[in-house]
């Protein structure tokens, strides 16, 4: 026969209230007090402890990188709550987790994306925009001047150092440029004008007409319409006669090779000062001759690759088309040497 102690009888034999253990059985009657009796007082246990239930699982946030603040319920860093989780129905698999607000790092990251986005967008719409303009608007000339320094330093040893095999239509090919070509005959109008006033003022003697040296302004305005006219007419005239001989080049792509033969004229203007005649004959008829040389081949190399017999007709009128080529380039050099040397 066992016997069960009522609660108030329990408390009356322990001592203090019965918490937590009012109309529950204790696991065995008078068999189980020794255990009862070495149980610490409900006072020493935390309610927490007691009933796991009562913990504030709403405070912890799912991708917090901060503690929130204690007793506010809030997530300072952004992200969502486990309550507001659990919270939402369940839909299977983790359609939930899905559903979730988007925090800040991925937001950046969409950012980003976006503004990469954007930058690829514009610069389609600017080669679109290159490719619908005429000839009229600058945007059609913009890719015409789409050239770094490399760029030019490449094509400019191409023209001082002519190769056995030209290439130079080839190295340009992909992108011809008229920067290289304008800023090359620009440079060489001031080294002429500054050049040819040096060169006169170093072998000037003076005389009763003329007692002072004076600087000779028509020198550069003489420089400009040489040069400028030598640079633009000479590559229409080639590329007119390519197109007569049914050998097609694109017109940019001569006044490129035009321009970038001057080049070699450059460094020969400034060693034209030296007040010796003699050598400023053999420097300019050297830097004609090579920049002719640069000019020759790369036409000649473009006339084989259309007309690869050199016994027919066409072959004959190519080898026509480059001695006028050779004769202009050499008049152009002898006008630099008489009229600013």
């Amino acid at each position: 026969m066992s016997l069960r102690l009522s609660a108030d009888e329990l408390g009356s034999v322990y001592g203090g209230p019965a918490e937590g253990g009012g109309g529950e059985e204790r696991g065995g009657g008078v068999g189980s007090s020794a255990s009862l009796v070495d149980m610490p007082a409900v006072d020493d246990l935390s309610v927490n402890e007691l009933n796991p239930q009562s913990l504030a699982f709403e405070e912890i946030s799912v991708g917090a990188a901060t503690p929130v603040g204690a007793g506010t319920g809030r997530d300072v860093s952004g992200g969502t709550r486990v309550s507001e989780l659990s919270s939402a129905p369940y839909l299977g698999n983790d359609s939930a987790i899905k559903s979730l607000h988007m925090t800040s790092p991925i937001r950046s990251v969409g950012a980003s994306s976006a503004s990469l986005g954007t930058a690829g967008a514009a610069s389609i719409d600017a080669g679109e925009a290159a490719a619908n303009a005429n000839v009229w608007q600058l945007a059609y000339y913009k890719p015409l001047f789409d050239v770094d320094s490399h760029h030019i330093l490449t094509r400019g040893i191409h023209a001082l150092l002519p190769r056995p095999r030209a290439q130079f239509f080839e190295v340009i090919a992909s992108n011809p440029d008229l920067y290289g070509p304008f800023w090359i005959s620009t440079t060489l109008i001031f080294v002429i004008g500054v050049s040819g006033n040096l060169a006169k003022w170093l072998s000037f003697t003076p005389t009763d007409a003329q007692p002072h040296w004076t600087y000779d302004f028509t020198k550069l305005s003489g420089a400009s319409t040489a040069v400028y006219m030598y640079a633009s007419g000479a590559p229409v005239a080639v590329w007119a006669a390519l197109r007569y001989m049914q050998a097609n080049k694109r017109l940019v792509d001569v006044v490129c090779m035009y321009g970038y033969s001057l080049a070699s004229f450059v460094p020969i203007s400034l060693l034209c000062v030296l007040p010796s005649p003699l050598l400023r004959w053999i420097l300019i008829s050297l830097g004609c001759a090579a920049s002719a040389a640069f000019l020759v081949s790369n036409v000649d190399m473009h006339l084989q690759d259309c007309f690869p017999y050199a016994d027919s007709d066409s072959m004959r009128r190519g080898y026509a088309l480059l001695g006028a080529m050779g004769v202009a380039h050499a008049i152009f050099g002898l006008v630099l040497k008489v009229c600013f040397f």
